[in-house]
């Protein structure tokens, strides 16, 4: 399966809302992602697509933004149908790259202390966990990793 990684666009939410809904992110909704994307310049949202269309037009995505010199790692997803293909690997990497073009020297994010995928792919990027936050994330209750890499 070939895919691309291209800006996310406006048209695409409804799709990154699914996936984000499948893979039980912590909850942002078409409206916060519309937000982000049409409002924060320092924004940097990307999707995975198709080279040639088998139906879906979006295979997962990141959502990410700069701050100063720091990058954080809002959401970050593959369709539960394409994973272990390298979406996400692809996905992150784009993400780290345009946050150094932004000026970053580091990349932060959390993720669920049970997941254990993520957090390999992350150790794989050179990642390292800086401290454990308690009950960081709803439905369900559990605390989150956050990992950090210097850019």
């Amino acid at each position: 399966m070939r895919f691309e990684i291209t800006p996310l666009r406006e048209a695409d939410l409804v799709e990154v809302v699914e996936i984000e809904e499948l893979t039980g992110l912590n909850r942002w909704g078409y409206e916060a992602y519309r937000r982000e994307l049409l409002s924060n310049p320092m924004a940097a949202m990307f999707v995975a697509r198709p080279v040639d269309p088998v139906g879906r037009r979006v295979f997962g995505f990141v959502a990410s933004s700069v701050a100063f010199d720091e990058l954080h790692i809002n959401n970050i997803a593959s369709h539960p149908d394409y994973r272990r293909v390298g979406v996400g690997r692809a996905l992150l990497q784009t993400a780290l790259d345009e946050g150094r073009l932004r000026g970053a020297k580091l990349c932060v994010l959390e993720v669920r202390a049970s997941n254990v995928t993520a957090q390999a792919l992350y150790t794989a990027f050179g990642f390292r966990t800086s401290r454990r936050r308690r009950d960081y994330y709803r439905a369900p209750v559990e605390d989150a990793l956050e990992m950090l890499v210097n850019l």
